[in-house]
């Protein structure tokens, strides 16, 4: 129990906004929006920070690991980039060049990462790094997450989730929420 309501406070420069967790629970990730612009390992059996890196812009909170936690993106939206980390000595992969990319999220088996971005939802294969395909959705598309089984990519849009059956990265359904329109 802590008086304070915290069990420990982990400093960092900057201003931290985004955060991952791998899913052994060994590390937690975190992204800068202001100051050095870094993206901190951080080890929970101690809340160390075990390494940092430079980033090369604002993630605005948009960072993911892969199910595998083998890799860790970061969304650059106002570079229409996204860098991927290997999550063992945080070294650059790969830079993927996507419109204006947001929120993203992976199915169990890693194999492909889907990225909300300016129109839609791109598709991109892990195995080299490559964008399959950018589904256009209507809206203006943040976050994205996946079915626990990977069998569903849920897209937040303006209002709107978008379902896409990631067997053939099909858009099956769409819900409206009923809160603002998507031409808005």
């Amino acid at each position: 129990y802590s008086p304070t309501g915290y069990l420990s406070t982990i400093t960092l420069p900057g201003n931290p906004t985004g955060i991952a967790i791998s899913a052994n629970g060994e590390y937690l990730y975190a992204a800068d929006e202001t100051g050095p612009l870094q993206l901190h390992q951080i080890r929970t059996s101690d809340n160390a920070v075990n390494r940092s890196v430079n980033l090369p812009a604002y993630s605005y909170g948009y960072i993911a690991i892969s199910a595998d936690s083998s890799r860790i993106f970061v969304a650059h939206m106002l570079l229409d980039q996204v860098s991927i980390f290997r999550t063992l000595d945080l070294s650059l992969e790969a830079t993927l060049t996507l419109p204006s990319p947001r929120g993203l999220d992976f199915p169990p088996d890693s194999t492909k990462a889907y990225v909300a971005v300016k129109d839609g939802v791109a598709v991109v294969q892990l195995v080299n790094n490559t964008l399959l395909d950018i589904i256009t959705l209507p809206g203006l598309p943040t976050l994205v997450r996946l079915s626990p089984d990977g069998q569903f990519a849920y897209v937040l849009a303006s209002g709107l989730v978008h379902v896409i059956r990631t067997a053939d990265d099909m858009l099956i359904n769409t819900i409206d929420l009923g809160l603002i329109s998507a031409s808005s």
